[in-house]
């Protein structure tokens, strides 16, 4: 089985690194090009959007709270963005946090059944 490589180099960015090949509970391992986690990606320069997207990156989730999106507010990504403050949620943040995640989840098994008939799916977030 080859080996991957966990970080990637994508211009304007200072970390970003693919989540795949760490252990699991039940004795396997997380996947390689299914989580990719990074910095601001909204500091990527056109270079780094291309390896992005080369890397097959469709949608990002951003993990920052309200407090952060004033002082730094989303520009145009050319990705599909979700915001999920999990940080600063309360109760009823919580339940809508958690349907968005049972969401991706059905998604990401939706996915894993095309990628079966040869399509395949990556999110940075």
């Amino acid at each position: 089985m080859p080996r991957h490589g966990r970080d990637l180099a994508w211009e304007g960015c200072l970390n970003v690194r693919d989540l795949g090949g760490h252990a699991t509970q039940d004795g396997g391992e997380t996947a390689y090009g299914r989580v990719v986690r990074a910095d601001s990606v909204r500091q990527l320069t056109d270079a780094g959007w291309r390896a992005a997207a080369e890397y097959g990156i469709r949608t990002v989730v951003d993990l920052r709270g309200d407090h952060e999106l004033r002082d730094d507010a989303p520009g145009e990504l050319p990705l599909d963005v979700v915001n999920v403050p999990f940080l600063e949620a309360d109760e009823d943040k919580w339940n809508a946090i958690e349907k968005e995640i049972e969401a991706a989840v059905a998604a990401a098994r939706d996915d894993a059944a095309e990628t079966r008939d040869g399509g395949d799916r990556r999110d940075c977030g």
